[in-house]
């Protein structure tokens, strides 16, 4: 599901889809990488909703434009995958906030031994 959320999320209108676009894999494990990555697998909540271009738009990612570009080359470097789940978003997360109207799918960002 990984390269399929990518590829959705890389085109289209604003500034995050290009920021997809141009986030080059993170291959070296940098210090800052790995303290956004720490960060990422202490959350409770790594929801996505069922939204257009998830990892440009979700609710869930960074504000900070540095985090959201580094959290996609955790991705694309195949520190994060992203996965499919069938079934409405748990109530009070991200992603029931991204969609809010009860999808039938979301999607959990976490670490390839998910």
């Amino acid at each position: 599901m990984t390269a399929e959320v990518l590829r959705d999320s890389s085109h289209g209108p604003g500034a995050a889809t290009k920021r997809v676009s141009l986030a080059r894999p993170a291959r070296e494990q940098t210090p800052q990488l790995m303290e956004l990555l720490a960060s990422w697998e202490r959350r409770d909540d790594k929801t996505m909703g069922s939204i257009s271009k998830p990892l440009a738009y979700s609710r869930a990612l960074p504000t900070s434009l540095r985090d959201h570009s580094n959290l996609i080359r955790l991705i694309k470097g195949g520190h994060l995958r992203v996965y499919e789940i069938a079934g409405p978003p748990p109530e009070g997360s991200v992603a029931k906030l991204d969609s809010p109207y009860g999808n039938l799918r979301h999607y959990i960002i976490d670490g390839p031994g998910y």
